[in-house]
């Protein structure tokens, strides 16, 4: 009777205890019960995780929860879409990118009709640097949405797969040509791609600064994109962000006690701002200055630090998951008495975590060639070439210039050029070779017709340019063409590692700069290579850059006074062998005494401003204009 008693009771099965210790908030024995349950299959084993999830977030464990979800959705197909949602909103809110691209793809189609999750689902992953993720849920997004077209049009720049985005943008400007935000994104991409008949419309709408359109794409305009066509500080800083609200600073840290610098980038990784400055990182004195680095590099293509040195690497501390507020407040607690931006408004900035910091000072540097608004800078790292006295009015920030160039540059760990032959990279042997190894989005109809001028000048002569891709080089021979210049004088050289690239720059006679954006990385690239340069005065920062560079080289006769000067010496460069010659020996001999690649001098030169600074914040003084003293030059090759 007993035994048949005890077969009619009810089997109580470890998903019911869980369930019960769910009810009575028992939520860490809820999970204990869970375990045999969620090693099974089908409902129970669904059910078993929608329990779990829901205990981790009553624990407040936000991941664990949206994983839990994630696996709900994949036991309980008819619960998928909601389960995924859920997951989906849990990996966003943690900021968990390496979580959410697992789920990504699933959740976004399963959830298709719910924009704002899409949206913000790609926003994650192109901020992560998921593309093949982002790629496939882009099919999804209303491209007549403008949010979801910058996600687009970000997504296949970065790609570099103008083909793409070429009849999306097209389409989108073509239909509504008013439209600022479609508009200053329409010119930008034709930059890119070499598009010089849209260049031209552009040049039309900018002769007419109060026309309504030219207002409207202005507003829009990204502050970088108006360097490639603007040498006039007016223009540059029209339409940009007003001051921040000013935030309450922390005292920098007492005289004797080694300053505490924090460089805030994402660009830590192959980058040119790490080839620049990976041996300037290097050269600081660590028995005076304590180095943080604030990596919010994307993991994938932060993977690249591993082969970095040891000091480095214990110094890097990855900020990418983190909130602007949660950045400001790990500033804070790290005691940071110097904090140096190096992306201004460059892509994947922290500008907002930048303005909330309540970091003693605040700089930028080497990152965007402007002011940046809005932020509450205090200083911005320049040089009196590329930030001369009549700069000062339209900087927001005080500038703090290094005495001979405000780039820094490699040359303990950067490889040095090789010997290459013409043949071997199908150059011709006779020709005058000129040579342009920048962005391509820097040539710009002035620049493209006073290359076309010096071509006609010296008819022995030919151009070769970096310039990969059909529809790049197609656009750059019409316009040649348009200009009288013929097919077999323009070469093309296509992307290659560093070393090989500075190798087979050596080969031309000489290098020709873009206007008004100069070559930046580019042109100490070309000068570390042994190949001359030949530039122009500017007006703005970014048009005076390459003057900076011949200047701590040595070479300041490449410097043109004006457009006429820069054609003229170019074509007389063309047809004088002799002076080319001299001019690449003084180039091979300077390399090695000159400032431009003195990284020590140059590291020793940014902290004495880096000490300036904080002396003035420990002295009460507001910021103010900091010209940095140059080192008794050097007598000795540093080589």
């Amino acid at each position: 009777m007993t035994d048949h008693a005890n077969d009619s009771q009810p089997h109580v099965t470890p998903l019911m205890l869980a369930l019960a210790a769910y009810r009575d908030g028992a939520y860490a024995a809820a999970l204990g019960n869970l375990d045999a349950a969620l090693a099974g299959q089908g409902g129970e084993a669904g059910q078993a995780w929608m329990l779990a999830a829901n205990c981790r977030l009553k624990l407040g464990q936000t991941v664990e929860a949206a994983d839990a979800f994630a696996a709900a959705a994949g036991a309980l197909p008819e619960k998928q879409a909601e389960f995924l949602r859920f997951a989906a909103r849990l990996y966003l809110n943690a900021r968990r990118t390496d979580r959410l691209a697992a789920v990504a793809v699933a959740a976004a189609r399963s959830n298709a009709a719910d924009r704002a999750l899409v949206l913000d689902i790609g926003r994650a992953l192109l901020a992560a640097g998921f593309h093949p993720e982002l790629e496939q849920i882009l099919p999804l997004m209303d491209m007549e949405d403008d949010s979801a077209f910058a996600l687009a049009f970000s997504h296949y720049q970065l790609l570099r797969q103008p083909e793409k985005l070429k009849p999306l943008i097209e389409a989108r400007y073509l239909a509504d040509p008013g439209n600022g935000f479609i508009a200053s994104h329409y010119f930008s991409f034709s930059r890119t791609i070499l598009d010089f008949d849209a260049a031209r419309s552009w040049q039309a709408i900018a002769n007419h600064p109060d026309d309504p359109v030219h207002s409207q794409i202005l507003m829009q305009e990204p502050p970088l994109s108006r360097c490639y066509w603007a040498d006039d500080y007016a223009a540059l800083t029209r339409a940009r962000a007003k001051s921040a609200t000013p935030v309450p600073r922390r005292p920098v840290s007492p005289a004797g006690e080694r300053l505490k610098i924090a460089y805030l980038s994402s660009d830590l990784t192959i980058h040119a701002t790490t080839y620049l400055l990976y041996d300037v990182f290097l050269a600081h004195d660590r028995s005076r200055f304590d180095i943080t680095f604030l990596c919010s590099t994307p993991p994938r293509q932060a993977l690249v630090q591993q082969g970095w040195d040891a000091v480095l690497k214990a110094e890097i501390r990855p900020v990418g998951g983190l909130a602007p507020q949660q950045l400001a407040d790990e500033i804070s607690r790290l005691g940071i008495d110097i904090l140096v931006d190096l992306k201004g408004y460059t892509a994947g900035n922290q500008l907002a975590a930048l303005s909330l910091s309540d970091a003693p000072v605040k700089a930028t540097w080497i990152g965007f060639p402007g002011t940046v608004r809005g932020v509450g800078l205090d200083y911005h790292i320049t040089d009196p070439i590329v930030t001369p006295d009549a700069a000062k009015a339209w900087f927001d920030e005080k500038l703090c210039r290094l005495p001979e160039t405000y780039q820094g540059n490699c040359s303990a760990t950067k490889p040095r050029p090789r010997a290459e032959s013409r043949a071997a990279h199908g150059l011709p042997e006779e020709a005058f070779i000129f040579a342009s190894f920048s962005s391509p989005a820097k040539i710009s109809l002035d620049t493209m017709e006073c290359w076309a001028r010096i071509l006609k000048g010296a008819p022995h002569s030919v151009i070769w340019l970096l310039c990969d891709g059909q529809l790049l080089q197609d656009n750059i021979l019409a316009e040649f063409a348009r200009l009288g210049i013929s097919r077999e004088r323009v070469l093309f050289a296509a992307g290659r590692a560093y070393g090989d690239h500075i190798s087979r720059a050596a080969l031309a006679d000489m290098a020709l700069d873009t206007f008004p954006y100069n070559g930046h990385t580019t042109t100490s690239d070309m000068l570390w290579a042994g190949l001359p340069m030949l530039t122009r005065h500017g007006q703005s920062f970014a048009a005076r850059v390459s003057q900076s560079l011949l200047a701590a080289i040595g070479l300041p006769e490449l410097v043109a006074e004006n457009r006429e000067d820069f054609i003229a010496r170019a074509i007389a460069y063309a047809h004088d062998g002799a002076a080319v010659r001299e001019l690449k020996r003084r180039l091979a001999e300077n390399r090695a005494i000159k400032p431009l690649f003195d990284t020590q001098r140059f590291t020793r030169h940014l902290e004495q401003g880096y000490e300036m600074m904080a002396e003035r914040a420990r002295l009460g003084l507001a910021p103010d204009h900091i010209d940095v003293a140059a080192l008794p030059a050097r007598d000795k090759p540093f080589l």
